[in-house]
């Protein structure tokens, strides 16, 4: 993205950092054995955001990509 100058990296790294922020708590949590609560966030939080990241800020960069390459 920075060798693109993506106008949107700004925005597209705060919420992988965001992310990555949530799965250091998580796995703080599971060394101190919640696992079911681990279990939980992937299931109901990661994944959904994931489907979701991938569908809007992957696919704008995706676009903006594809428009440098032309």
């Amino acid at each position: 993205m920075r060798a693109s100058r993506y106008p949107g990296i700004a925005e597209h790294e705060s919420e992988h950092y965001r992310v990555l922020g949530e799965l250091v708590r998580l796995n703080l949590s599971i060394k101190r054995g919640h696992i079911a609560l681990a279990r939980a966030y992937v299931k109901g939080g990661l994944a959904p955001w994931f489907d979701l990241h991938m569908a809007t800020m992957d696919a704008a960069l995706t676009t903006f990509l594809e428009r440098q390459a032309s």
